[in-house]
């Protein structure tokens, strides 16, 4: 199906953008890491923060971390943005959750956060990154280390470590993009307090059967779908029978449906986290086709007429 979804719009040619540079970063000009791997402990997912202070002012949308996990199938990884108190961290402030992918060596992966979070030049903040088990810490050796603090259970008190370390991360000012992948429109406010938003951590190559789109920061456990449009140049258009805010970011070709899941890192399904794999065939015929990949999801709770919540849309140019 998606093979005659983007052979019917070959003749629409996009360009090509590249990566948007980090607005904050740290180990981040090479992809050298320790090669150290978190254990599986039967308390839970692990639970790490490191503390970040920027020089200037930023206003984060999402977050790479330089990580990887070649065990688990069906896990997850998270990242949030938290409050310092006391130089430890307070309170969550916005997150994001993936799809870990075994294929796939250590790299670059991360997620839109379901909410922006605007920090002062000078504003400790800490990055919070929860995995499974087995995975690779985002760790450098004899790099700049930032400090550190863990905490045994979801409940359980901050502690500040004894030794701090040398987190890989980026943090972008925008939601992710790369080449090939762009986003149209934003998100609007679901009863949850959040913005859903809609991403990938995979490039859109020929022949690359793990291209997938995700959406983070639904209402758990509720009834999603991802609407597939083939226009480049479609404008995001408000929807009044839709809550307050929402917006049309792609037109409709194609649909997909799926459910927002319950769990937590360790799967096989994370709270408020929906995936749609969209293989692409190994076909040199499909480069430079276009999709616009949406996701929305049921929340009852708005009075809207049609109670759904929506993302960006993902963009997509086949190479």
């Amino acid at each position: 199906m998606l093979k005659h979804l983007l052979l019917a719009v070959l003749a629409t040619i996009a360009s090509l953008a590249a990566q948007t540079a980090p607005c904050l970063s740290f180990n981040d000009s090479n992809n050298n890491s320790n090669g150290s791997v978190t254990g599986f402990g039967f308390g839970g997912p692990n639970t790490r923060a490191w503390q970040v202070t920027p020089v200037a002012p930023v206003t984060i949308e999402s977050v790479r971390l330089f990580t990887a996990n070649t065990l688990l199938a069906t896990a997850f990884m998270n990242v949030e943005i938290w409050s310092d108190v006391s130089n430890l961290p307070g309170v969550r402030l916005a997150g994001g959750t993936w799809k870990i992918d075994q294929a796939l060596p250590r790299h670059w992966q991360g997620a839109n956060l379901d909410a922006p979070v605007a920090l002062g030049g000078g504003q400790k903040f800490w990055v919070v990154w929860m995995d499974p088990g087995f995975s690779e810490f985002p760790i450098e050796t004899g790099a700049l280390t930032l400090p550190v603090a863990t905490r045994s259970s979801p409940t359980a008190a901050w502690v500040v470590a004894a030794t701090p370390s040398a987190l890989k991360v980026r943090f972008y000012c925008n939601r992710l993009d790369d080449i090939g992948i762009g986003n149209n429109g934003g998100s609007c406010l679901g009863t949850n307090g959040v913005f859903p938003a809609a991403f990938t951590n995979h490039e859109p190559t020929v022949g690359n059967a793990l291209f997938s789109i995700e959406g983070t920061g639904f209402l758990s456990g509720t009834a999603c779908f991802m609407i597939l449009g083939v226009q480049p140049a479609w404008p995001s258009i408000p929807l009044p029978v839709l809550p307050a805010g929402c917006q049309q970011n792609a037109d409709l070709f194609d649909s997909y449906f799926g459910f927002a899941g319950t769990g937590n890192t360790r799967g096989p399904t994370a709270n408020g986290h929906v995936r749609y794999l969209l293989s692409i065939p190994n076909d040199p015929g499909l480069v430079g086709g276009f999709i616009g990949c949406q996701v929305a999801g049921f929340d009852t709770a708005t009075g809207a007429a049609i109670p759904l919540v929506t993302t960006n849309a993902v963009t997509v140019v086949i190479r």
